[in-house]
């Protein structure tokens, strides 16, 4: 009966070493913040007619300061060290025209077709992919898309065509200190937040 309570101690003591020993560390594990602004990317002076070979601008201002869903202030270049350089967030911007018979199809942009005028846009698989580079204040990025053709075009997120979504998704942090995820759309943007023009 002694050997019993001994083993029984015995196990038990094993299973609370092997649960401590095996629980997360929660400061190790990245966390994720998320804020809703609708107030971050917009197209100079809201433009929605242009002629053939004029270019659209599109300018993106995020303030060091946001409040993410659930009320909490933040400080975006808090989760990037303090020498981290450049210190950015990002996101991805598709163009899409209307056809003749009214449907929507991607229109690949490639790196003749943009021109960037402040931060950094690449082209990614036809999309612009847009870097907003931290200048001591906001994350700013500002670029240019030249419109070669006429029509009813529209630009929004690559989700616009499949879930009629056109919201885009800016992200920036590094994994140990923390994400921030932020859901936008362009400023006087359809229903479907998708920001539509014409070109004439």
């Amino acid at each position: 009966m002694k050997k019993l309570k001994l083993f029984s101690f015995f196990i038990v003591i094993t299973l609370c070493l092997t649960n401590t020993q095996c629980h997360r560390d929660d400061d190790y594990y990245s966390q994720e913040f998320y804020v809703d602004n609708n107030q971050l990317v917009e197209i100079d002076n809201n433009t929605v007619n242009f002629n053939i070979n004029e270019s659209i601008v599109i300018e993106t201002n995020i303030s060091n300061q946001q409040t993410t869903e659930s009320g909490q202030d933040i400080l975006l270049t808090n989760y990037y060290y303090e020498d981290f350089d450049p210190k950015t967030y990002r996101y991805s911007l598709t163009l899409y025209k209307e056809n003749a018979f009214g449907t929507i199809s991607k229109i690949p942009l490639t790196l003749d077709s943009i021109s960037s005028i402040e931060g950094e846009t690449a082209v990614l698989s036809g999309n612009a992919y847009v870097s907003c580079i931290y200048d001591g204040t906001s994350f700013k990025n500002k670029f240019s898309i030249n419109l070669p053709e006429a029509g009813t075009f529209y630009l929004a997120s690559e989700r616009f065509l499949s879930d009629n979504n056109g919201e885009l998704r800016i992200s920036g942090g590094i994994y140990e200190l923390g994400n921030v995820n932020i859901n936008t759309i362009i400023v006087n943007a359809n229903a479907n937040g998708a920001y539509e023009f014409t070109v004439n």
